[in-house]
């Protein structure tokens, strides 16, 4: 089996070959206890709420599509929700006391930065966090949270967890999918398992590749992976396939826009505008719509490049980036050295030609 043979083969590989490795991911976890600790012990404001406290990830780290950088830092967003009324604190003491607690840290003193809406931590190496603090607000909705906004000085209403739920329900919804046969030797008891990653998943991996490499010198216009993520899961109906999903994303948006500007809203939160600078900006909403009518170009290319493996490379490389390109291919070549191997110990490992669109790989676990 070839890399080009099939996009979804290379593309599959690609999204495999972009998946934070285990040295960063372990990064991210210390990182983010240290902080859960740090906050803890906060005998000025946050140890007051004891247990009451809750630290998770938002964003691309709770969802599974966080992708590898290339030249950037990646990064994590985590959410600091204190189980209490917001009505009994102001947003300035909340925001406040968080930047105080990173301001006067020995070890966070110099990488701390205020933003809008968290207070982000720039570390030496690669990434940076964000941290985005927030009350409850049961009356909205058991995981609604109220944010300070020092644009607004005042309180904004988000919900993350509900947020992440929602995706990962969606992403479990597959309705096609395609099993291999295999054959194995009657001495190996093994079983060959399938790659259990997510069409949905892989996709919005893919979208956000493909948007960096669009906007790679227009980052002003670039447009934010809630917005790709969100439209990605709005219009997933439980196709098999990378490239399935990224048609179903694109003739989803494509008819949302025949009436007018398209207004983003948060799946779970709809008093939340995702696409509010879209209203405020008609040029960031156009170069969106820009990277649309590529994006549907390359599918199209895709899917009529046949045999013509040097025109498929061609466009792959075009929306993964090289680097990525070659990390894809490295990955799957990894791969089929280790199916050899494991033939050389008696066990055979055949791939039937995929009666569908889907064609995966697989691997032993």
């Amino acid at each position: 089996m070839e890399f080009l043979e099939n996009p979804e083969i290379a593309l599959e590989n690609i999204v495999e070959s972009i998946r934070l490795d285990e040295a960063r991911l372990e990064r991210m976890k210390s990182s983010y206890s240290a902080i859960t600790s740090l906050l803890a012990n906060d005998k000025d404001f946050f140890a007051q709420f004891g247990d009451k406290i809750e630290v998770y990830a938002q964003g691309s780290a709770s969802i599974g599509t966080t992708i590898k950088p290339i030249n950037d830092d990646f990064d994590l967003d985590i959410v600091l929700h204190i189980d209490c009324d917001y009505k009994k604190f102001s947003p300035a003491i909340l925001y406040n006391n968080l930047v105080r607690v990173f301001r006067d840290s020995p070890r966070y003193g110099d990488k701390y930065e205020r933003k809008n809406r968290c207070v982000r931590i720039n570390y030496k190496d690669d990434f940076h966090m964000d941290i985005l603090p927030g009350f409850s607000n049961k009356t909205a909705g058991e995981t609604v949270i109220c944010v300070p906004d020092r644009e607004i000085q005042g309180w904004t209403v988000s919900d993350p967890k509900g947020y992440t739920d929602w995706f990962l329900n969606i992403s479990r919804n597959i309705v096609a999918r395609e099993d291999f046969s295999f054959v194995k030797s009657s001495l190996e008891t093994k079983e060959f398992e399938k790659i259990n990653d997510k069409p949905l998943k892989d996709a919005v991996m893919v979208l956000k590749m493909y948007r960096n490499e669009y906007f790679k010198d227009d980052d002003d216009k670039k447009t934010p992976s809630i917005i790709l993520t969100t439209l990605a899961g709005l219009s997933y109906k439980g196709s098999g396939t990378i490239l399935g999903t990224l048609k179903q994303f694109a003739k989803y948006t494509r008819s949302k826009s025949s009436s007018g500007v398209v207004r983003i809203e948060n799946p779970v939160l709809p008093s939340e505008n995702l696409s509010e600078r879209w209203e405020k900006d008609n040029t960031i909403y156009k170069a969106f719509f820009g990277f649309l009518d590529s994006l549907e170009e390359k599918i199209a290319d895709l899917e009529e490049t046949a045999n013509d493996f040097e025109l498929r490379e061609s466009v792959i490389k075009s929306m993964v980036n090289q680097v990525n390109y070659a990390r894809g291919v490295e990955h799957f070549s990894a791969l089929a050295q280790q199916n050899m191997k494991e033939n050389d110990f008696g066990i055979i490992r055949e791939m039937a030609k995929p009666k569908t669109e889907l064609h995966r790989p697989y691997c032993l676990e």
